[in-house]
């Protein structure tokens, strides 16, 4: 199996959201829409703690895609189209 990236969004007025492959420039959004604990506490990983941290997790998500294993999104808001 080879996943690829796709960016993924609806159309039309209830599109509040769109999936888009995940890169580092998406690090700082992700960072501070990650700070909520409960939003790892299902996860296997840990939830970063600084901006440094959060690039890690990305690059190990961009290893693991390299490798055809994840498909890694960000969730960005389209109202504001900032990382959600």
């Amino acid at each position: 199996m080879n996943p690829q990236p796709v960016t993924l969004k609806l159309n039309g007025p209830d599109a509040i959201v769109r999936l888009e492959p995940l890169t580092q420039a998406h690090a700082p959004g992700l960072f501070v829409a990650s700070r909520d604990p409960s939003v790892w506490q299902w996860l296997t990983v840990a939830q970063p703690q600084d901006e440094s941290a959060m690039r890690a997790y990305i690059e190990s998500a961009l290893a693991n895609q390299a490798k055809g294993t994840d498909v890694p999104f960000a969730v960005i808001d389209t109202r504001t189209e900032t990382v959600a």
